[in-house]
């Protein structure tokens, strides 16, 4: 048998007394403990989303690492796509180019 979360458990407490007042707290307790699953859902799935995006951006990074290095071993030196791909990657990682 799964154990309930404390909030659960006090909002059935409260429900069993005869008091209206515990009823309306055991009420407005369970009402409270669906508004936090809530945004527990919500927080996970941006959590998920900043994860999945951070992950994009290391692989940009890394593919314009690699676009920099190819065009600065075979092309001339300074060449416009290697300074604009060193550019990028300053400006992504906060680091200076």
């Amino acid at each position: 048998m799964s154990k309930q979360p404390e909030a659960l458990e006090l909002a059935d407490l409260l429900n069993k007394k005869d008091f209206a007042l515990h009823r309306q707290s055991a009420n407005e307790l369970r009402r409270l403990h669906e508004e936090v699953k809530c945004e527990e859902r919500r927080f996970n799935g941006l959590w998920e989303k900043f994860a999945a995006l951070d992950k994009t951006n290391q692989e940009l990074v890394e593919a314009l690492k690699e676009i920099a290095s190819w065009t600065e071993r075979y092309t001339t030196p300074g060449h416009p796509v290697s300074m604009v791909a060193r550019k990028a990657i300053a400006k992504a990682t906060g680091e200076s180019a």
